[in-house]
């Protein structure tokens, strides 16, 4: 607060500093924001301090008369609100209450009128079948009536033909003959078979205008009855004429100590039609019976002479291809 300096000798002057104080007073409480109680307790600590020490020392003046209250301050301003607390966590749920008691029954209501009858219900299910009942006793066997007499043997039938067997003499298992031929056959040949990546081995009999042969050499079955045997021959074209080829087969067996060199049984030929297709494999008819020279049987050697008689007058004009020969036997 400003001190000021006072001449205290008149009250004038105590009434004229009294104001100014004051209004310095309320200056300081707008400015400063000072409580007005403590601002006129300092105001007034002043004044005195300064009485006593600028008036000069004079005789006890009579007590003054009481001065009048002074006009109220003006109120302080209004500080701010301050921050609202943190919401305080919610109570735990109290008790649930005594139920209420139940309420009075009510009036029974009047009875309804009867209602339509329901419908059939199903059937019940059949009940299961009883037991079988117990079986009766097995009678008695009557007695066994006396046996017959045996009645005399029938004569015993023919023995029947046996039933015919087959092996295949592949074409590949065929040489050509080196002398006697018209041509030049040759075997075994490799026949591509391009489309499908296939080989099969052939022997070639050309088309001479005579014969040409190819020879086998096998041995008869163990199942071979020594008898007569015929043939399928197994051959195709690389041409598509459907004229003839005129094949025909003999043969020799060879015993323990027979002569290599031996004349073959009667040839026996057999005519087959191409199909017109090159390349497609034809089957001939079998041939009438052939007869094996030297006395064949079950286990011998057996050279087998195939060959091509190319001089007939509706033969094809391409040479043959045998694939194989089928022998059948008894």
């Amino acid at each position: 607060m400003p001190t000021n300096h006072y001449d205290w000798s008149s009250i004038d002057d105590l009434r004229a500093a009294a104001g100014r104080a004051t209004d310095e007073a309320r200056i300081l409480i707008s400015q400063e924001n000072i409580d007005a109680d403590t601002l006129r307790e300092a105001a007034l600590a002043e004044m005195l301090h300064d009485f006593n020490t600028n008036t000069p020392a004079g005789a006890t003046g009579a007590t003054g008369a009481v001065g009048a209250t002074g006009a109220t301050g003006v109120a302080g301003v209004t500080g701010a609100t301050g921050v609202a607390g943190v919401t305080g966590a919610t109570g735990a749920q109290g008790p649930t209450g005594t139920a209420g008691a139940a309420g009075a029954a009510g009036v029974t209501g009047a009875t309804g009128a009867a209602g339509a009858a329901g419908a059939a219900g199903a059937g019940g299910v059949t009940g299961a079948t009883g037991p079988v009942g117990v079986t009766g006793a097995t009678g008695v066997a009557g007695v066994t009536g006396v046996s017959g007499a045996t009645g005399v043997a029938g004569v015993t039938g023919a023995t029947g033909a046996a039933a015919p067997k087959k092996f295949f003499i592949p074409a590949g298992a065929f040489s050509p003959q080196i002398s006697g031929n018209t041509g030049a056959p040759a075997c075994p040949v490799a026949v591509d078979l391009a489309t499908n990546h296939g080989i099969m081995l052939v022997g070639q009999l050309p088309d001479s205008g005579g014969k040409d042969y190819l020879n086998a050499l096998i041995a008869l079955p163990d199942d071979y009855g020594g008898g007569t045997i015929t043939a399928e021959f197994f051959w195709m074209v690389n041409a598509a004429s459907a004229n003839n080829a005129q094949l025909g087969i003999a043969a020799r067996a060879f015993g323990d100590g027979d002569a290599a060199d031996g004349a073959f049984g009667t040839a026996v030929e057999v005519t087959d039609a191409n199909s017109g297709t090159a390349r497609t494999v034809q089957k001939s008819a079998a041939t009438t019976a052939i007869t094996i020279a030297n006395t064949p049987a079950a286990g011998k050697a057996c050279l087998v002479q195939v060959y091509r008689d190319s001089s007939i007058g509706s033969d094809l004009a391409a040479t043959v291809e045998l694939v194989g020969v089928s022998i059948t036997y008894t």
